[in-house]
């Protein structure tokens, strides 16, 4: 498993990063904001998730520890794979920590009332 990334950025694509770390090239599949913040020649230090599918291995990458977390749980729930997970970091607006928006009780996302949603009577006075 390669759980972060320490280099220089050797590209920044519209979707990823190549980062070079002691002679090999990663390419790095990063949410917008973060790829905002990146430019070629910097150094860098990115915490990672590689995945594993039918067709490929791809090797996500965040700037915060926040994001990878909260990257994994948008996992967790039914219908989110990697790519809509990153998708979805990408359009969340920032929170107070200034990664995604937080729930109130535990820090996860904040649940809404929609169709099919359920709301847990612990959650609210």
């Amino acid at each position: 498993m390669i759980s972060t990334l320490t280099g220089r950025v050797e590209s920044v694509e519209a979707s990823s990063a190549v980062i070079e770390v002691h002679g090999v090239g990663y390419e790095v599949r990063m949410a917008a904001a973060d790829l905002a913040a990146l430019h070629a020649g910097q150094e860098t230090h990115v915490f990672t998730s590689l995945t594993i599918s039918q067709d490929a291995i791809t090797l996500f990458g965040f700037l915060s520890p926040a994001s990878k977390r909260m990257f994994l749980q948008l996992q967790k729930v039914s219908g989110i794979g990697p790519k809509v997970a990153l998708s979805l970091l990408s359009t969340l607006p920032p929170g107070p920590s200034g990664q995604g928006r937080r729930g109130r009780r535990h820090g996860g996302i904040v649940q809404g009332s929609g169709p099919g949603q359920k709301r847990r009577t612990e959650d609210h006075p």
